[in-house]
């Protein structure tokens, strides 16, 4: 009676163990967070060479003085082919590949290395495992001269960031939009 009982319950066991959906834990999270995302990626400024606003900003910092950019001085009458804000030699090093369709007066700049703090994932799964909450935080490595141009973001501070994935029938998980 004994074997019996402990047969059925094993078996029992067995069958919910396989029936329940899988759960999504930080490993996986932190696997979908690189694929979807990107993580490691570069972060990134475009530069408007054209813009006025950013041409202040650039002459407020210390980029011109250290070689990386020049700005036109105000009223001064810029030469036919040049920018209000053009990267020399030294700075084109943070220079980005163009997007397609890019206009040719935006140039993105890397601005820091962004990657994913592997100790800051938390996972929250529903009731259901149908449907996952990622919480991490972001942490910034290889700050470059450029990230002045941005002054409204820290980069060493670490950013907070909140995803959700929900599971396809196939058992896989898809990133839903944010």
């Amino acid at each position: 009676m004994l074997k019996r009982s402990l047969f059925f319950c094993f078996n029992l066991l067995l069958l919910f163990s396989c029936s329940s959906p899988d759960r999504l834990d930080s490993s996986s999270a932190k696997d979908l967070l690189g694929k979807e995302l990107g993580y490691p990626r570069n972060a990134s400024h475009t530069l408007n060479t054209a813009d006025p606003v950013q041409a202040v900003t650039a002459r407020a910092s210390d980029l011109v003085d250290s070689g990386l950019l020049k700005v036109y001085p105000v009223g001064t009458v810029i030469p036919k082919g040049h920018s209000l804000i053009e990267l020399t030699e030294k700075g084109k090093e943070y220079l980005l590949p163009p997007a397609e369709g890019q206009e040719p007066y935006k140039l993105k700049i890397r601005l820091a290395t962004a990657t994913i703090d592997s100790t800051s994932i938390h996972v929250r799964n529903d009731t259901e495992n149908k449907m996952a909450e990622v919480t991490f935080d972001v942490l910034y490595s290889d700050i470059t001269p450029f990230a002045q141009m941005v002054p409204q973001r820290n980069f060493k501070e670490k950013q907070h960031e909140t995803v959700t994935f929900s599971q396809m029938d196939d058992g896989s998980w898809q990133l839903q939009e944010r």
